[in-house]
Parts: C-alpha cells; sequence; structure tokens
C-alpha cells in the first residue's frame, strides 16, 4: 500500500507542477511574443497554479489558460501595445481583457426543423430518427406534435438534409386492398353420402367440386380461377342447406400494407367453478363462472403490390370437444402459413381438423330415475365427428 503511494505522489510531481504566477508570465510572453508585467503593488508569490508541464501546448492554449486563471483570481490583464500589464481589479478602472468564448461555426450549429407527415405514422418518422445521431453520438431529439401531425427536431444543416431526404422518400401514400376471408367446414362423410347429388349439380354448371375437394387433401391450397369462384361459392350454400358444409364466418378486411390486422370470431363459453375453503373449521364453498373463448382468431401481415398481396398469416383454432365435469374440454389448432393471392384468383387452403364429441344420454322414464337400479336403465350414445376447416381468401 505504502508502495502505491508512493508511486501515485511521484506520477503527480511529474506530470504536475506548482509554479507561481510570475514564472507563468515568463512562459505567457515566449507563447504570445508580447512582454508580460506583473504591477508593482502585486505580490506575485501569493498567486501559484497547477500546471501540466509534460503536455505539449498549441500556440495560445497557454495564454488562454492565464487568462482564465486571472478572472479566477479577481486580476485583470492591461494591454499596453508592446506590453500587458497584470494588475487588481481595484487597481483601476480599466476593464480586463477577457478571452472570447469560441464560436461554432454554422455547419456544426443546430437547428430546429419541422417536418409535416403526410402518409406514414408519427412512429415510422420517429424510427427514421432513430439511425442519426449527432456529432457526439447522441440520438437525435425531437417531439411529436399531435394536434398539427408534425415532427419538430434539432439537427445541423447537413444532417437536417439527410434527414429530410429520407423522410421524404418514404412519406409515400400508403398502400390498401380489401379482402374477403371465408371460414367454412365440410364434413367428409356426409359429403360423401350424397357425393353424386352434388357431382351432378357442379357438372351441370361445368365444374368438379369433388375433385376440387380431392385437391385440397393433397396439396392443402388451391387457386381457383375467376369464372370458377361463383360456381364454388353457389355449391357451397347449396351444402351448407343440406347440413354437409357450415360456413362461420364471411367478412370483408380492408388491408395496410406492413400493419397487422387482427380478427376472431369467438363465442363465450361460460362454466361453474367451485372454490372451497376452511375457516376455524367451517367449510364455505364459493360457486363462480368463468369464461372461455372458443373459435377462430387470426392474424395477418400484408404486403400490397399491385397484382397480388403477400400475407403471413396466423391462425388459432379452438373447438369445443365436450364437457367434462361441467369443465369445456377443447381442442386447439394453430396454423401458420405464407401465401400469395393474385387479384381475380381466389386461394382456398384447407389442412385443419376440427373434431367433436357429443354425448347423448337415453333413459327409460321412471325406472331410470329409482337410485342404483334406474343406472341399469340408463345408456350413453357418444358421437364423434371430423371436420375440415376450409379458408377461401379473395381479392375484391
Amino acid at each position: 500500500m505504502k508502495f502505491l503511494v508512493l508511486l501515485i505522489s511521484f506520477t503527480v510531481f511529474v506530470f504536475s507542477q506548482v509554479i507561481g504566477l510570475a514564472d507563468l508570465a515568463v512562459l505567457v510572453s515566449k507563447d504570445i511574443g508580447k512582454k508580460v508585467v506583473i504591477a508593482d503593488n502585486l505580490n506575485a508569490s501569493d498567486y501559484q497554479i497547477d500546471l501540466d508541464l509534460s503536455s505539449e501546448y498549441n500556440l495560445g492554449e497557454l495564454t488562454d489558460i492565464f487568462k482564465t486563471y486571472l478572472v479566477q483570481n479577481d486580476l485583470s490583464l492591461i494591454d499596453h501595445g508592446d506590453s500587458w500589464l497584470v494588475i487588481k481589479n481595484n487597481y483601476t478602472s480599466k476593464s480586463a481583457v477577457l478571452p472570447k468564448l469560441p464560436v461554432a461555426p454554422d455547419a456544426v450549429k443546430k437547428h430546429y426543423y419541422m417536418y409535416r407527415i403526410q402518409h406514414i405514422t408519427n412512429e415510422d418518422v420517429a424510427n427514421v430518427l432513430s439511425i442519426f445521431t449527432d456529432e457526439l453520438g447522441e440520438p437525435i431529439k425531437y417531439i411529436y406534435l399531435k394536434q398539427s401531425d408534425m415532427i419538430a427536431y434539432a439537427a445541423t444543416p447537413s444532417m437536417h438534409t439527410k434527414i429530410k431526404k429520407m423522410l421524404s422518400s418514404s412519406d409515400n401514400s400508403v398502400l390498401q386492398r380489401k379482402i374477403k376471408i371465408s371460414f367454412f367446414t365440410l364434413d367428409s362423410s356426409k359429403l360423401s353420402e350424397i357425393g353424386s347429388d352434388i357431382e351432378k349439380l357442379a357438372y351441370s354448371m361445368d365444374f368438379s367440386f369433388t375433385g376440387l375437394v380431392d385437391s385440397l387433401l393433397h396439396n392443402n391450397r388451391v387457386t381457383l380461377n375467376s369464372s370458377d369462384t361463383g360456381t364454388f361459392k353457389f355449391l357451397l350454400y347449396a351444402l351448407e342447406s343440406r347440413g354437409v358444409a357450415k360456413i362461420y364466418h364471411e367478412p370483408t378486411l380492408v388491408l395496410t400494407n406492413g400493419v397487422k390486422t387482427s380478427l376472431s370470431y369467438v363465442k363465450n363459453i361460460g362454466y361453474k367453478v367451485s372454490t372451497t375453503t376452511v375457516k376455524e373449521n367451517i367449510e364455505t364453498t364459493k360457486d363462480s363462472i368463468k369464461y372461455r373463448d372458443v373459435g377462430f382468431q387470426m392474424t395477418i401481415l400484408p404486403k400490397i403490390s399491385d397484382d397480388w398481396i403477400f400475407l403471413d398469416l396466423n391462425l388459432i383454432s379452438e373447438n369445443l370437444i365436450a364437457m367434462q365435469d361441467n369443465v369445456p374440454l377443447t381442442q386447439k389448432i394453430s396454423y401458420h402459413s405464407k401465401v400469395k393471392v393474385y387479384n381475380d384468383r381466389p386461394l382456398l387452403l384447407s389442412g385443419l381438423k376440427k373434431s367433436s364429441q357429443r354425448t347423448e344420454t337415453n333413459a327409460i322414464p321412471l325406472i331410470s330415475s329409482v337410485p342404483l337400479l334406474g343406472s341399469f336403465f340408463k345408456f350413453d350414445k357418444k358421437d364423434h365427428s371430423s371436420q375440415t376447416i376450409y379458408i377461401l381468401i379473395e381479392v375484391i
């Protein structure tokens, strides 16, 4: 520890030295080429300064240090042409010569600028500004003016030119497009039962419905011609009337390029939850009702072009299978796909299976209500069904 203290002291001694005002005046005289004189009534030994003599000072730097020291110690510097005189401030009414503060050139001065947002959001503008930094590496400071939909920021002229150029090139009209999404299911077993009837109807319209379904089973996606879309939807409505198909939802959405859109079609399933607590040997049971969302939930992230829309789809399908002990049992399926839908070429997607189970209890009246004996006169009938979920996407 003593060695460390000695080392630190030695370092300070080597690189920093206390010199008097008279010695500093001699150094300044050499720095500016003009003699610096200390007034006779001023005791120069009363003034000392710590100066790093190991550093190399540029021309004029010692003079600036000298002037700053005089100001801090209530001293003044009087210019007598070929010499300078150091005096106390109360020695004469003549004011001291103070060093001028450096003035930053206009190129590095910060100015305030305004940008009026045309089409993009203020978050988009903030993202553009976030990639710029000032000369110190600090982020550009800005504020969003909500009422006028403008961004105010501080920057140098050269930085402002770059910011304005980037904002102008990105603040274009936002692309939007309408699409229609149809969610429906087909019961394959029922479809096979009436397959010949529906195929006859489709054949009369020069369309193969079952061929389309078979194609979906192998490819999970089929592109329709614009001329076939109307026929397909007509047959779909006909199947719904026969109980073979069920159309759940047919919303029309307005998509904005690069903006995520959410869609949900759910039902709230209520169920009772009993909570039992025991306090001071007293048992208390409290019933409450909870709800669970069952149905479709979809998010869409679009990229829009003139001839097509690229869709990043995330679909969650949660289906109620049965109620067990008054608690809903559900089947949850997640589906993620990236598809391109062309104008006048609707896209049909499949691949999601929906399962359900229904339990029906049959009993002989009166006898079935007799304790113990009645259980022999009751029987449950369970019905399992499996359906395929289809999604039809049309660009409108």
